[in-house]
């Protein structure tokens, strides 16, 4: 599916249909090449749409729920449905395609709604983004991008895990980053177990200091040892 990575454009209605792998980053430049803002902040995710739906993901003050109007389909009966963003079960970095009742169903695309825009502010505003990740994120290293979501507060997650102390701790190859506390690099060969502990350690480590049990963002798929 992440071949599908075909979209179309309706300026005159602002919306555009992107197959499921389409890159997040790519998506961004599509809409400011069509001058059409509202989708700028899907240059700092990385991925796909596809994942971007599941996740309802967001940066940057947008996030899918806000622009996504249509969501295409496959069900395990091998029909292709497209629902409507109602349907989804959208809520902060969750949808109803991460429980049970999605389990069946394959993301093959979304429609967004978007605004007309000025193209020189568009990407203005894309500069900026760029910018600040630069600046703040451990770009160019392997990593999943944020482990753990922001509670409800001023404090996000990456300031609980440096208060706790956590910054640069390593297990094995997995280490928190000296940049961005909320990101857990592979600086060579780390294993899922060794992230997966290196995580375990962080929200102990966070509950301990503040009292806050942090909610994992990511996905960790398979059996992990206790």
């Amino acid at each position: 599916l992440n071949r599908s990575a075909g979209y179309d454009v309706d300026q005159a209605a602002g919306t555009i249909s992107f197959d499921s792998g389409v890159p997040m980053a790519k998506a961004s430049t599509i809409a400011a090449e069509a001058g059409l803002t509202g989708l700028e902040f899907a240059l700092a995710i990385p991925g796909n749409i596809g994942g971007a739906i599941w996740a309802n993901a967001g940066a940057h003050g947008g996030e899918m729920v806000a622009i996504t109007t249509s969501i295409t389909l496959l069900r395990a009966d091998g029909t292709e449905v497209e629902i409507p963003v109602a349907d989804a079960g959208f809520s902060y970095r969750e949808s109803r395609f991460k429980g049970p009742e999605g389990g069946g169903e394959v993301i093959l695309g979304a429609k967004v709604a978007l605004t007309p825009g000025e193209p020189d502010l568009i990407k203005s505003h894309l500069e900026e983004i760029r910018r600040w990740r630069r600046e703040h994120q451990p770009l160019g290293i392997p990593s999943a991008g944020s482990v753990f979501r922001n509670p409800p507060g001023e404090l996000s997650a990456g300031a609980l895990i440096e208060a706790a102390g956590m910054k640069g701790v390593r297990i094995g190859g997995a280490e928190v980053s000296e940049m961005h506390a909320n990101w857990i690099l592979n600086r060579g060969g780390a294993t899922a177990a060794e992230i997966r502990a290196l995580h375990d350690a962080c929200r102990d480590a966070v509950k301990a200091k503040s009292g806050i049990t942090l909610a994992t963002e990511i996905a960790f798929i398979g059996e992990f040892a206790a």
